[in-house]
């Protein structure tokens, strides 16, 4: 990952390593209120969320509260010292084209908690601990064996997984693609 790392913004923000941190818009499928509802029935570490508002689309405004922070948009030196702070990435969006999100977060060594949900299982295979985020429990649940699970193995296979999505890689399947339609184009002629 290519950006810049500021070494402060833990403190600027009053945050102490080993948080679990989300990191999206504030629009409803994103499902951070419900993040929020699971959160406040276990014991885990506080929650922070990153991400403000979309012009244009209904969402919840995310107030700091107890143990969750919301920080609203953050620049993207202080976003990587932000995920590499946290013990955990939870992504409990209900729906989602691609998620690069989760990404990120295994690029850097994050363990990942993610919704079962739209493209999540196919792009990052089976590096997350999955639950179903539409419902509480089964955040819940997630977390809590996530708590006993073995941390090492989930950031290995995060990180293989996301060592397959490069530019180099994108670009070569667009190759691909690109190839492949003009030689139909061809066939047809």
């Amino acid at each position: 990952m290519s950006w810049p790392r500021c070494a402060n913004a833990l403190s600027r923000y009053g945050l102490k390593k080993g948080y679990l941190l989300a990191v999206g818009t504030q629009s409803a499928n994103k499902n951070i209120a419900a993040l929020i509802a699971a959160h406040a029935q276990t014991d885990a570490p506080d929650l922070v969320l990153v991400g403000g508002g979309v012009p244009g689309v209904q969402g919840t405004e995310f107030e700091n509260s107890g143990r969750v922070h919301a920080l609203g948009r953050v620049p993207d030196a202080d976003l990587r010292a932000l995920y590499e702070g946290a013990s955990a990435f939870v992504f409990p969006s209900l729906y989602e084209g691609f998620g690069i999100p989760p990404l990120e977060a295994m690029q850097l060594g994050v363990p990942v908690l993610c919704a079962r949900s739209g493209a999540m299982p196919e792009v990052l295979g089976t590096a997350p601990m999955w639950f179903n985020p539409r419902e509480i429990g089964s955040m819940i649940d997630a977390r809590t064996v996530f708590a006993q699970a073995d941390h090492g193995a989930m950031v290995a296979a995060g990180l293989r997984c996301a060592a397959n999505y490069t530019w180099r890689n994108s670009a070569l399947g667009l190759v691909d693609v690109v190839l492949c339609v003009d030689h139909r184009i061809a066939q047809a002629a």
